[in-house]
């Protein structure tokens, strides 16, 4: 169940370590703000015995207890969608680099190959969503996180229009999908979530990027 699933920080935190993916497997009757670990994590963590705390950050969910995803192209109908939208990229606020062939000059870029028929219903333009699609999409969106469309290579036969519903996904996806701040200092860091509570599982792993930027989740 994803709402058993957690992050685990241990404060003070040091680098990386300092943070896993945990499950919840029981509840105590305390009224104390107390958790129970794994002895694993001092070994994992570097943790120990004196004044050592863990925050615990857990996947978010709307009043109607369903799981809210970081991502339009998300499903979860099904688990096997689930999983597979679990390797969607976490929104990064940026629009699509295109680049034409002149301007493609990054060397050992990997290629991608892009076929409209394994991203979108070709007749009605939606996007597809099931596991392997999801999979598709996440794969695409990583590559595009970090090549832009450098490398990527379309099918024989790409009509421009489909090629356009692809990277509108995409864009709304990166960019759209974004909590935006004003002024990031004026806001706690956990008051965005309150306000507009996108998933937070992976703001852990980009905290300092994220703060450095004009987006924030």
């Amino acid at each position: 169940m994803k709402s058993l699933e957690i992050i685990a920080a241990r404060i003070p935190a040091q680098s990386m370590q300092s943070f896993m993916p945990m499950k919840i497997v029981g509840f105590d009757n305390s009224d104390r703000n107390t958790a129970y670990v794994s002895t694993a994590q001092i070994w994992l963590q570097g943790s120990d015995y004196d004044i050592d705390a863990v925050t615990l950050t857990n996947f978010s969910f709307d009043k109607t207890g369903k799981y809210i995803t970081w991502s339009p192209l998300a499903n979860i109908s099904s688990f096997e969608s689930l999983k597979a939208s679990d390797n969607i990229p976490f929104p990064n606020g940026k629009s699509i680099l295109i680049l034409n062939a002149e301007n493609q000059h990054k060397i050992n870029v990997p290629t991608f190959e892009l076929n409209a028929e394994e991203f979108i219903d070709l007749k009605t333009g939606k996007a597809l969503k099931s596991p392997s699609a999801i999979l598709k999409w996440a794969e695409l969106i990583e590559h595009i996180n970090n090549y832009g469309t450098q490398g990527i290579v379309l099918e024989e036969g790409l009509l421009s229009k489909n090629l356009d519903i692809i990277y509108n996904y995409v864009d709304k996806h990166s960019r759209d999908n974004l909590y935006k701040v004003k002024n990031i200092n004026q806001l706690n860091i956990r008051d965005p979530i309150k306000y507009d509570p996108f998933n937070y599982r992976e703001t852990l792993r980009r905290y300092n990027e994220l703060m450095g930027g004009k987006y924030y989740v």
